[in-house]
């Protein structure tokens, strides 16, 4: 009888197409890739085809990643260190801009990693800090190892949820009482959008995911942040409407310190052009998640945020472990 793997690693995928870097980069793994586990799951609802992926897991930890999810060759070691406290649920890491980036992936990453684009969520994009426990703002699902007894536990993620899932998912996992633990040292690189109109179709389905998120959850004082972009975009449209100097002085602080960040940018990458192209990102990136957000909302108020019809996943278990092909359809 064989011994059970140590880690189970999910990647979900929409095409038929092998994530074959991604494997490349596990196989260089720290952990002996014949204590691997890997199932790839292909489908269109994310949240839906990790859950099918867990119910074949049979080791007691999950690795999500993505399939662009490069990861660092120590990165399961960081993971598992903090599962010695039983307590701990989830240890999650950064998804880092890869090595071979364009230009416009790199601004894009820099944008999302700072400061002023991203507030505590840049912790997602680059490594911030001491690893500490957290709610669950600075983890992504695409970095995310789970212990399996804690994702069965809140009966695993939400199948409403196409984009936004992990947020969802980490948010009750926390409110269940176990730790969720960010470690920037537990480092995946991963490719950005490529054009101004994804980064724009990107953010805004964020945005709509958190607008969802935040209505079908409890609400605290701190959330009330990522509302921020959709009140900036509403107060346009009000000096559009009412213009005046006094009225527009936010309008001048915004663009102040959009200018200071790009700035900054450019000043740590010794580069006035990623500085000049960074300012305007900023804009783009608020507004569209702006626009997302009020989408959810309004998503979600109109009762609008079910998924429909069937959804077809195929499992593909990989070698070491024995060769499994299973199709189900699931009715959400």
């Amino acid at each position: 009888m064989g011994i059970d793997p140590l880690v189970t690693v999910v990647i979900p995928i929409r095409s038929k197409d092998r994530p074959q870097q991604v494997l490349d980069y596990l196989r260089q793994s720290e952990v002996d890739p014949n204590q691997l586990q890997v199932i790839i799951v292909e489908g269109n609802s994310r949240s839906g085809q990790r859950n099918k992926a867990v119910e074949r897991a049979t080791s007691d930890f999950i690795y999500f990643l993505d399939d662009d999810s490069y990861v660092d060759k120590n990165c399961i070691i960081e993971a598992l260190r903090y599962f010695e406290n039983p307590d701990v649920a989830i240890v999650g890491g950064p998804a880092v801009t890869h090595d071979h980036a364009t230009f416009f992936e790199t601004c894009a990453g820099l944008v999302v990693s700072s400061v002023f684009g991203a507030l505590i969520t840049r912790a997602r994009n680059t490594p911030c800090g001491q690893p500490r426990a957290v709610k669950g703002d600075e983890l992504i699902g695409c970095n995310l190892m789970v212990r399996k007894s804690a994702f069965q536990a809140v009966g695993g993620m939400d199948a409403r949820f196409q984009i936004g899932e992990d947020i969802e998912f980490l948010r009750r996992v926390h409110e269940s009482g176990k730790l969720l633990y960010y470690n920037p040292k537990m480092i995946v690189s991963r490719t950005r959008r490529k054009t101004v109109d994804d980064f724009v179709r990107q953010f805004a389905s964020y945005g709509q995911a958190r607008g969802m998120v935040e209505l079908s959850t409890h609400l605290q004082l701190s959330d009330f942040i990522y509302f921020l972009p959709s009140l900036f975009l509403l107060y346009l449209l009000l000096l559009s409407l009412c213009p005046s100097a006094i009225f527009a002085m936010p309008l001048l602080l915004y663009t102040a310190l959009a200018l200071a960040a790009a700035a900054w940018i450019g000043w740590t990458n010794q580069s006035l052009l990623l500085a000049a192209c960074t300012f305007p990102l900023f804009f783009v990136l608020h507004l569209s998640y702006g626009v997302g957000v009020l989408a959810g909302v309004i998503k979600q108020l109109t009762g609008n945020s079910q998924t429909t019809g069937i959804q077809v996943f195929s499992l593909t278990e990989l070698p070491p472990a024995p060769q499994l092909h299973a199709v189900a359809e699931v009715n959400q």
